[in-house]
């Protein structure tokens, strides 16, 4: 097994994650992948991190990765999968955030999935869309 990490998004944030991950260890092998064909074509790598991707990685292929598989999902856990800023914008939900749960076999859902993070920051209304995925984004001290 290679050290290295998949990273599981679309092409467009992988440009900014690809970024950020190599300033943090440049030495790291990372292998971008857009989709589960893609995905089974690399070699066994260490970690898989999927950035809001839509893609169910069936139990077969997170075997592969033998340090876990991990996924950040944008919307705190009462809004999981599509377009979780939307619902929380219908909803004016008083808070919004991320999600950072552990891969599983079974897991379809965030519901379903080992939890690790969850961070979430009040909201004010009235927010715009772009508004709502931003600041739920940002660190601590910004």
């Amino acid at each position: 097994m290679v050290e290295g990490l998949a990273l599981l998004t679309e092409a467009a944030e992988q440009v900014a994650l690809l970024r950020i991950l190599r300033s943090f260890r440049p030495d790291l092998v990372i292998w971008p992948v857009v989709d589960m064909e893609e995905l089974g074509n690399i070699e066994p790598a260490s970690r898989l991190v999927a950035f809001a991707s839509g893609v169910i990685v069936p139990p077969d292929l997170l075997a592969r990765f033998g340090r876990g598989a991990y996924n950040f999902h944008p919307g705190p856990p009462a809004y999981p999968g599509w377009a979780p800023a939307h619902f929380a914008l219908y909803d004016r939900a008083d808070s919004f955030g991320v999600t950072v749960h552990a891969m599983a076999g079974r897991a379809r859902a965030v519901a379903d999935a080992a939890l690790c993070a969850v961070l979430e920051r009040p909201q004010q209304y009235p927010p715009q869309l772009h508004g709502v995925t931003f600041t739920a984004s940002l660190p601590e001290n910004t």
